[in-house]
């Protein structure tokens, strides 16, 4: 597996789409795309952020994005905040 195959199939589990990923990293989607599958391979301006975003720095930004995303949409259906649980 290269080195772009494991930012896709992390990416993939988090349920992440590469434009969100690469608004989230700061990078160019398009040079998150040629990374992942291999076409091109990562700049030295950009290999500490992969290594950072392999390393599960980025998680929690990303887990409290999601959870947010998750408050909104349940707040929308159920006129409420909800979700307080997971606090």
């Amino acid at each position: 597996m290269h080195y772009g195959q494991v930012i896709k199939a992390k990416r993939q589990a988090q349920s992440l789409s590469s434009q969100k990923l690469a608004d989230i990293l700061g990078i160019n989607r398009s040079a998150l795309c040629l990374y992942e599958t291999g076409k091109r391979n990562v700049s030295k301006n950009h290999a500490k952020i992969m290594e950072n975003y392999i390393n599960g720095r980025y998680d929690i930004a990303i887990r409290d994005m999601l959870l947010s995303n998750l408050r909104k949409k349940y707040e929308h259906l159920t006129g409420r905040k909800g979700l307080e649980f997971w606090e």
